[in-house]
């Protein structure tokens, strides 16, 4: 595969990681949308019962937490944050993945600048003497 063809492979692929991430975002919003308004649905109109503020507190967790629906939302959520972190870190891979391909790109422009703009210098590093002289390309093994 070509320098070309891998750029643009990966920019599809960017692409994919960007929509998907779109959506997770999506589905964790309404979720915690869907949360809040569970924890509303549960709280008495009365209010929490306990003497003190920790035990209104402990009382409120303890609805929450044996809440089949709300246990349910809430693992929901967490693996749509797991699968966001996974597609994050997919993502921020393929642009360190693309921004070597640039870098490299742009070595061979300024190396080809080089070449072009300073034929002594060229000269004087046989590396790339050899690539500049056409005799000594037919001479090359």
């Amino acid at each position: 595969m070509d320098t070309n063809d891998n750029l643009i492979q990966i920019a599809r692929e960017i692409g994919d990681y960007l929509a998907q991430r779109l959506e997770l975002k999506k589905y964790i919003r309404t979720m915690e949308n869907a949360l809040d308004q569970r924890k509303i649905e549960l709280t008495p109109d009365e209010g929490w019962e306990g003497k003190n503020v920790a035990a209104r507190d402990f009382t409120r967790d303890s609805v929450f937490a044996d809440d089949d629906l709300m246990r349910s939302m809430k693992h929901i959520d967490e693996i749509n944050k797991e699968n966001l972190s996974r597609t994050e870190t997919g993502l921020e891979i393929l642009i360190v993945e693309r921004r070597a391909i640039e870098w490299q790109i742009r070595n061979k422009m300024a190396d080809a600048q080089i070449m072009i703009a300073n034929p002594i210098l060229v000269a004087s590093d046989p590396n790339l003497a050899v690539i500049s002289d056409p005799e000594a390309q037919d001479l090359q093994i």
